[in-house]
């Protein structure tokens, strides 16, 4: 090619500028002395730059095997996701980072499973037709306006990745992936830090941003990412937000017992659930057998409950749910007295002196074709678990877990505050330990959108006070009742011995401690202090519950 002189001046002063700058070196016949192994390493340095700014990486191919777990067949792989967030220490309010992700494809595909995961779609299931069929809901209701098309060609590229691979190599994946995103932070900011280092420039801004990079490996290999923030976008909030006013008008699901619902606005509300109510009593008169009752009728009215407890064993809390399950079907006429006779907690829980006779095994049987048939309807699911000497922590975990398993759970029941075990780092002081411990676990019940039923313990002073049990009763903080939205109290009813009455161990009276949003029956606005229930002990049972109303 011949350089016309205006090229050739322009081409002669941009080498002299070189070499006045120190930039080039002439040989003594004036043509460039260049140092092979340096032109090489800028060279691969400005590749590794460009690989970089491109989005290719060592991770890519892994990103998709991981996801292609996640996306092959019919089946639901909530809990295999859920494994993956859990391995990298993300809470179940907290969103994947979206920035971990190189492969494109892959990105978009993760961020819709999960969103799925964490309740933000309508479609609940986790598998490549389902993620489809959620994106083409989205693009019909104007939430997205993504192509279907792109979509689905990417989740089923990615599905190919696990084609004939066992998914038993699923758990080795996701720690492969994990372990080379934290490689590649550490990485890019050694390369980033070097190449500020050769071209002699500023290099605070970079080590600002290599201390933020180093954060994010130090998490990524130690399995927390979940300390690190993530910010809802307009699309979220949109998504949310439609969801949220299409569900305004849902109904409360009752407890059954009236009592209760009057103090939380008709009952549990799914699309607004998140708060603390506190049902406290001494030893021995009842705050369990309330809870179970409370519970059974929420799944009886179609909630999803867990019921944990540091107390009683799943056997237990199971024979006492089937013993209120059999005299609730009692009530409604189908199942026959001298059947729900057969059935109390106490035998159903091996403790009665005769065995499964051919007429228990009969009641019995009954009693579980009512139960699934009831599911079928549409009944709720009842789930329990039980931990001894479990922290504070270790309940939230597993609410977390079980609200990742079923979003649908609505209500959770903890028997009881004052059995936990104090929190190992917390504050020896007992009343501070005790209010951190109320305050977790009110955060974990926002963060898992569930109403948390909370039984505590009064002291002995709830049983001398002539006004009956008051929130100051509680043992040892005061900050449960200053965080409850409705706060119930239960005392035996105490005889009038003038009137020839005798003491009734079913007889409790249960004081509205605390009633943060006004009482109401249906429409009508109500003011109650007391209520007194009449227990059946053998099943769970309230067989009355009547307000006393001022």
């Amino acid at each position: 090619m011949t350089l016309n002189p205006q090229q050739f001046d322009w081409a002669a002063n941009l080498i002299d500028k070189a070499v006045a700058e120190g930039n080039l070196e002439l040989n003594e016949q004036g043509l460039p002395v260049a140092n092979l192994a340096e032109v090489q390493a800028n060279l691969e340095q400005d590749r590794q730059q460009r690989r970089e700014e491109s989005g290719a990486s060592s991770t890519g191919d892994q990103e998709r095997l991981v996801l292609g777990f996640c996306l092959a067949g019919k089946h639901d792989h909530r809990d295999q996701w859920g494994e993956f967030r859990t391995l990298l220490g993300l809470q179940y309010s907290d969103e994947l980072p979206s920035s971990l992700w190189t492969d494109k494809d892959a990105k978009w595909v993760a961020q819709e499973i999960d969103a799925t995961y964490r309740n933000r779609r309508s479609v609940q299931l986790i598998n490549g037709a389902a993620l489809i069929e959620s994106l083409r809901e989205q693009i019909e209701s104007k939430i997205s306006t993504a192509s279907l098309q792109d979509f689905a060609r990417a989740v089923q590229g990615i599905e190919l990745e696990v084609d004939g691979v066992p998914a038993s190599d699923f758990r080795i994946s996701a720690e492969i992936l994990r372990t080379r995103w934290g490689r590649q932070k550490v990485s890019r900011l050694g390369e980033a830090l070097i190449r500020s280092v050769k071209r002699e420039v500023d290099v605070t801004e970079v080590l600002e941003q290599c201390t933020a990079e180093l954060q994010e490996a130090r998490d990524i290999f130690s399995g927390r990412i979940g300390n690190s923030y993530a910010f809802a976008s307009a699309e979220d909030a949109w998504f949310q937000v439609e969801q949220e006013m299409t569900k305004e008008h849902c109904e409360p699901v009752s407890t059954g017992i009236m009592s209760l619902d009057m103090d939380i606005q008709g009952g549990v509300k799914q699309n607004d659930a998140g708060k603390l109510h506190l049902i406290g009593a001494r030893t021995g008169v009842g705050k369990s057998t309330l809870a179970i009752a409370a519970a059974a009728g929420l799944v009886a009215n179609g909630a999803d409950v867990l019921f944990l407890s540091c107390e009683l064993n799943q056997k237990e809390i199971g024979a006492r749910f089937l013993a209120h399950y059999a005299r609730h079907l009692q009530s409604v006429g189908r199942m026959p007295e001298e059947m729900v006779r057969l059935l109390p907690q106490w035998r159903l829980e091996g403790r009665g002196k005769i065995g499964m006779t051919e007429t228990i095994s009969a009641a019995y049987l009954h009693l579980m074709n009512c139960l699934q048939e009831d599911k079928l309807l549409g009944g709720g699911n009842f789930q329990s678990y039980c931990q001894f000497l479990a922290e504070a922590d270790d309940f939230v975990e597993v609410l977390r877990a079980a609200k990742a398993k079923d979003p649908s759970i609505s209500a959770v029941f903890l028997d009881h505050f004052h059995a936990l075990r104090p929190t190992a780092k917390g504050p020896r002081d007992r009343s501070q330990e005790m209010e951190v411990r109320a305050q977790i676990l009110h955060g974990a019940a926002k963060e898992c959108e569930v109403d948390l039923f909370l039984l505590c313990q009064l002291n002995r002073g709830a049983a001398d006070d002539p006004k009956g049990p008051q929130a100051i009763h509680i043992n040892g903080t005061d900050a449960l009742a200053q965080l409850a939205s409705a706060v119930w109290l239960m005392e035996f009813k105490k005889p009038d011995l003038e009137a020839g009455e005798k003491f009734d161990r079913g007889l409790v009276n249960l004081i509205h401690g605390k009633v943060r949003n006004g009482q109401r029956v249906q429409d009508k606005q109500i003011t109650v202090n007391e209520s007194i229930l009449s227990f059946n002990r053998d099943h769970c049972y309230i067989d009355s519950d009547r307000p006393v109303c001022l």
